[in-house]
């Protein structure tokens, strides 16, 4: 697992279980255009799923 991967986990850890999280980063999100978050780091953009992730601890969409 990259450490992009990781680290996109480890901020997951407050919102999610580690099998939550793993199953979050591979479903499609709307927010990235239907991409997976997975897909997203893969590409060397995973910066657009740690504002996500921010933004769901902040509660803008809970």
């Amino acid at each position: 697992m990259s450490s992009d991967v990781e680290r996109i986990l480890w901020l997951l850890n407050k919102l999610y279980s580690r099998e939550e999280a793993l199953q979050w980063i591979s479903l499609p999100n709307k927010l990235l255009g239907g991409d997976t978050p997975r897909e997203r780091i893969e590409r060397g953009d995973a910066e657009s799923v740690e504002m996500i992730i921010e933004q769901m601890k902040s509660g803008a969409y809970a």
